[in-house]
């Protein structure tokens, strides 16, 4: 190729502006800059999606654990469905035993352990000192065991203080579990489809090998802590330390915190061993320990982290202050197997960021060269970056004006839902704006006279049914183990109650302000969105109005399909409870038909209400009987007719409905969880649309009828509607 000289010309003055070296370290500088910014961005949003984040972690990484049985049942006959099921049941019978296992052997005896371990501290002070090491050696090792103990017992009162928050999690992770050992191969088909033929198949790859290497190392680092624990246990018992069982569950559990949990469960062992039997015991203690370790790790340890990932030391012990810095003690658990995705997936991820499988590097004029994985990464890093700044930028704008944002929001789903009342009148010689103003005002008559109603049975008995809750789950409390974890849920699920029943009087509010909005919704709203369009040509203008036309029938439908199962619940609430002479059921039946508009968790936190006060004012026969219908409704609506209806109501997959509840609540409160399913099944109608109108040009109707008939392919449903359009595909 001829080199031109205004190109020789241009190199020169790139020569005269900086030395090569330090050109090229600005172009690695800027690259890594903007792709450590998006990294820290998306940091910070998955810190501000707390709940979600951690219920999604967790069930991927209970699900990479459970992978390979669930192919084992696949591979005999069993469906997806109840494959999924029975991993699912298995999970949770392991977490609800892991439960059960800590409020049995630990919990009764954390005040002992704590005393123990200070008695042994100052016991130990005592013998140093005796000894005749200085003074100051004797208070250095008192107070480092000290500040241990004691950020032990900061750490286990953060986790009591948050029982209701991990309860949430416990309760998103086991239902997302579910779907992703039903359709998680489906998901990651469905993320990665885009790309092209080469980059799919290594990345097909890449997440089957990471799921069999972390599942792996989960499973791994159960047996090796269970080792430990049930050999430590034996010591104990054979020396004669006390606590023997309660200080084996605290090593099993330290277990899964690699050398800083060993450490500190060692530690407080042999204090214990210290205090009870002196430096002769802890010395055969620490040779037996010792000796399991060297067996362990030459024997046990290659059979059952053999193909798992092996991740150096040095990148534990910076995961886990990073683990436990942004998220407590839980991050300090999660910090290792979220770490074992990393290099499981480095390799594949830096193949597939280069342009071609032969193509390497970029090169920087007048400079070396820099890689072209990097500069890729770059290149969507900084984008990337600007969209969520946007996005951001203007979920804040909104957050800061609720009285006007949130309002508008429902008064634009109302509209939605009242568009075929205004029609079918229309259809009758009547004109858009007479139509509107009737639809509008029996619809801000209903709001009004149910608001009121409302507002009149929960203020009268909110607080009773709150405070019968309350009694029903102290009443829990004194029982056995079962109830005391049950206790620990009522109590959870009644400050949700609260928290509801708090923004209940802001939502009614919105409400009848919503109801005046959607009149002027429905009498301009065609011609806000025509005068909208206008501008965009053809093609564009065609994708974007189909597009609206879609998210307009998803809001109506999802309305009224959320509207007919809140009744349903509400009524059926209504009649249990009087059927079994229970008090409060009208109060129970509003909150329930609020509550309803919240998929999922509303239907539990309602039903598990009606619960607690059975518990409190019922006999025996009334509490089998509520339970058993608790249960049954709870599966039924959850499992059956919500999904259906969700399904198709928004084109959402379950999981995504499941885990944009929680979501919705961090950003907005109760309204976030109102109308987090909507927004979202908005963004799933026209998401594609926005994609195709920002492209160069139209899209192929072939090319669009193959993908469609890939995503029904892979979600195993019927075909959808020709604007029809899925976050996930439905199972």
């Amino acid at each position: 190729m001829d080199v031109t000289r205004t190109e020789l010309d241009a190199a020169e003055h790139h020569d005269r502006l900086a030395p090569d070296w330090l050109r090229w370290l600005g172009a690695i500088g800027w690259r890594i800059l903007v792709t450590l910014a998006l990294g820290a961005f998306l940091v910070l949003i998955a810190a501000a999606l707390s709940t979600t984040t951690v219920a999604v972690i967790v069930s991927i990484l209970i699900a990479a654990a459970c992978s390979p049985y669930i192919q084992r049942l696949r591979a005999r006959g069993w469906s997806r469905s109840k494959a999924a099921a029975a991993g699912t049941l298995a999970a949770t019978g392991v977490i609800v035993g892991a439960i059960a296992l800590i409020a049995v052997a630990v919990v009764p005896y954390i005040v002992q352990i704590l005393q123990a371990v200070q008695a042994a501290i100052v016991h130990l002070q005592r013998v140093l000192t005796d000894s005749g090491l200085p003074v100051e050696i004797a208070s250095i090792v008192g107070d480092v065991v000290t500040g241990l103990q004691t950020w032990l017992s900061a750490q286990t009162s953060s986790l009591t203080d948050t029982a209701a928050t991990l309860g949430t999690i416990g309760v998103l992770s086991l239902f997302t579990v579910f779907f992703l050992l039903q359709d998680g191969d489906k998901a990651w088909a469905w993320l990665i489809r885009p790309a092209r033929e080469w980059r799919r198949e290594r990345l097909e790859q890449a997440g089957h090998d990471t799921l069999l290497q972390v599942g792996g190392y989960l499973r791994g680092s159960s047996v090796n802590a269970a080792v430990d624990a049930v050999t430590d246990f034996v010591f104990l018992l054979i020396l004669g330390v006390p606590l023997a069982g309660p200080l084996a569950v605290l090593v099993f559990f330290a277990g899964f915190v690699p050398y800083v949990g060993n450490f500190l469960a060692t530690l407080t062992i042999l204090l214990l061993a210290f205090a009870s039997g002196g430096p002769v015991v802890v010395l055969v203690l620490i040779a037996l320990i010792a000796a399991t370790n060297v067996i362990k790790h030459r024997r046990l340890s290659p059979l059952i982290f053999g193909k798992t990932v092996n991740l150096h030391p040095a990148v534990i012990l910076v995961a886990l202050p990073t683990g436990l810095a942004l998220a407590g003690v839980v991050g300090l658990f999660l910090a290792v197997p979220v770490a074992a995705f990393l290099p499981a997936l480095w390799g594949a991820a830096a193949s597939v960021l280069n342009e071609d499988p032969d193509v390497r590097t970029t090169r920087v004029p007048g400079a070396l060269e820099v890689p072209a994985w990097l500069d890729r990464l770059a290149q969507w890093s900084w984008r990337v970056l600007i969209v969520l700044g946007l996005t951001w930028l203007a979920i804040g704008a909104a957050a800061a004006v609720p009285l006007v944002v949130g309002p508008m929001t429902v008064a634009i789903i109302l509209a939605a839902t009242l568009i075929p009342a205004v029609d079918s009148l229309m259809r009758r010689g009547w004109t858009r704006g007479q139509a509107s103003i009737v639809v509008a005002v029996v619809a801000w008559a209903v709001v009004v006279v149910f608001t009121v109603l409302s507002v009149i049975v929960l203020a009268n008995q909110g607080a009773a049914m709150v405070a019968t809750g309350e009694q029903g789950s102290s009443a829990l409390a004194g029982v056995d183990w079962p109830a005391a974890i049950a206790a620990g849920f009522g109590g959870g699920i009644l400050q949700t109650i609260r928290e509801v029943l708090t923004g209940l009087t802001a939502l009614f509010v919105g409400l009848v302000l919503s109801a005046v909005l959607s009149f002027f919704v429905l009498r301009d709203g065609s011609r806000g969105w025509a005068a909208l369009t206008r501008g965009l040509p053809g093609w564009r203008h065609d994708i974007v109005d189909r597009a609206g036309s879609r998210a307009v029938e998803i809001l109506g439908g999802y309305m009224i399909s959320t509207g007919v199962l809140s009744a349903f619940g509400a009524g059926t609430q209504f009649v249990i409870m009087v059927v079994l002479g229970l008090p409060l059921a009208a109060p129970v039946a509003v909150l329930s038909f609020f509550l309803g508009f919240i998929p999922y968790i509303g239907s539990f936190l309602a039903t598990g209400v009606a619960l607690l006060i059975t518990i409190a004012v019922g006999d025996t026969s009334d509490i089998v009987i509520m339970v058993i219908w608790t249960v049954i409704f709870n599966i039924v609506q959850g499992s059956i007719i919500a999904p259906l209806v969700y399904g198709k109501a928004v084109s959402l997959h379950p999981a995504i409905v499941l885990l944009a509840i929680p979501a919705g609540g961090q950003l907005a409160g109760v309204v976030g969880m109102f109308l987090a399913v909507p927004v979202l099944g908005v963004i799933s109608a026209s998401w594609r649309s926005v994609l195709q109108v920002l492209g160069d040009r139209p899209p192929a109707p072939e090319l669009a009828t193959d993908t469609d008939a890939a995503a029904v392919a892979m979600a195993g449903a019927s075909p959808p509607g020709p604007e029809a359009e899925a976050i996930l595909p439905s199972s």
